[in-house]
């Protein structure tokens, strides 16, 4: 077989320089999925004036340019309009069907190549000049054998996201399952019921963050910051190191092993305890320390205040028009229930056991979620590179569907 035709980029691909049409939906691009019609609950707020938004029509590429080295580009299904800021590209169809294009661009060797060519914008930015984006060369099959690696791709890969929204559904039923065990235990206590404020501390107190983020530093203090609390969990891998001068003006907000951390502002309510290996961190203004007082167990007032019942409370205390938050006094009127000591040693064992077998049985399907990731990512690649001979599968398939539709029943599927 010849060796197949390839061409850069700027052979197939326009600018679509199309405006003002603020009329249409808004989308967005997400990495690796696509485009998609933007959530406007998202909590980030679109232009007030859409007219010098970008305009998409379906078949077009759209890449956001300084997330693209992360897979944030897609061929549109859709017709709308997209920040300014993002390229919105017409493909030349009669050279590369669009939907190819997508898969390829998508391939384990040209996400590669992107991530080559973007450009680092320390500290957390990226770019991808066009210059080096409309120089990298895709190959170009015949129209009919692409039509037919879009026809394979698009039906596994159809299949392979089946599979990975069953087990995020089941992902989903366990977290449901021990919110609902937590709710019900808690609900179900004979004991007297108590503002927040009365079960921390008092030397302590709740207190808010005060430090800004600043320049990261090799050596320091590390900030604990919102996005490092999430639900459950506290992320330390991402934590940021900044400069020691911080330590001696903000020492009020610095954690203890134990302490418990909560957003307070945009996706607020998010509970973690601290671990001791990051004992003396600082926290930012959009987390509060809770460090609990003696005879409150820390386990178990980490468990109540994650309770949809705690957490409802909390959601109605919040204020702001903007990025919603709950300022510290409505905090501390939080209610709560205060059993003794023994029984809250009791509940925080059962709810620490409860969540460790969660925590297992997701770990478990995270697994599997990214095996399926990875056998996708290799099925396209070998695909739209020609190391799958798509028409054999695609062939066998078709003979298939004769043979069952001939005695009245159903064609083999492939092998997952």
């Amino acid at each position: 077989m010849s060796a197949l035709r390839r061409v850069p980029l700027w052979r197939v691909l326009r600018s679509r320089e199309q405006f003002g049409r603020p009329d249409l939906p808004l989308l967005t691009v997400i990495s690796r999925e696509g485009v998609r019609i933007r959530d406007l609950d998202d909590g980030r707020a679109p232009s007030e004036d859409l007219s010098g938004y970008r305009v998409v029509e379906a078949g077009d590429l759209v890449v956001n340019k300084l997330w693209a080295r992360f897979g944030a580009y897609g061929v549109a299904e859709c017709h709308g309009i997209i920040s300014p800021a993002y390229w919105v590209l017409r493909i030349a169809e009669d050279l590369i069907v669009p939907r190819y294009l997508h898969h390829l661009l998508q391939s384990a060797p040209f996400r590669g190549e992107i991530w080559r060519r973007s450009k680092d914008l320390p500290p957390n930015g990226f770019d991808l000049a066009w210059s080096q984006f409309r120089t990298i060369k895709v190959p170009l099959p015949p129209i009919d054998a692409q039509q037919e690696t879009i026809h394979f791709l698009d039906r596994e890969c159809a299949r392979i996201a089946g599979l990975q929204a069953e087990l995020r559904t089941q992902q989903q039923l366990l977290a449901d399952e021990l919110t609902s065990e937590l709710d019900e235990r808690i609900s179900a206590l004979d004991a007297p019921i108590r503002p927040l404020h009365t079960m921390v501390d008092p030397y302590r107190r709740i207190m808010y963050g005060i430090v800004l983020p600043g320049e990261p530093a090799d050596e320091g203090v590390l900030l604990v910051k919102g996005g490092n609390v999430e639900r459950n969990a506290l992320r330390a891998v991402d934590l940021v190191c900044v400069s020691s001068d911080i330590e001696s003006r903000y020492e009020r907000s610095r954690v203890q092993a134990g302490d418990l951390l909560m957003t307070i502002r945009g996706s607020f309510g998010a509970v973690a305890q601290v671990p001791a290996e990051i004992a003396g961190a600082n926290i930012t203004q959009d987390t509060a320390r809770i460090a609990p007082a003696v005879g409150v167990n820390a386990r178990f007032l980490y468990h109540v205040l994650r309770t949809p019942s705690v957490q409802a409370q909390i959601e109605r205390a919040a204020t702001g028009a903007g990025v919603r938050g709950i300022n510290i006094w409505a905090l501390k009127r939080i209610m709560l229930p205060a059993p003794d000591l023994d029984m809250q040693g009791s509940l925080a064992v059962r709810f620490d056991r409860h969540e460790r077998r969660a925590q297992e049985m997701g770990k478990a399907i995270a697994g599997l979620l990214a095996t399926l990731d990875e056998y996708r990512d290799a099925l396209i690649n070998e695909a739209v590179t020609g190391k799958l001979d798509v028409f054999d599968l695609s062939g066998a398939e078709r003979g298939d569907a004769r043979d069952a539709s001939r005695q009245g029943g159903q064609p083999k599927a492939l092998a997952s």
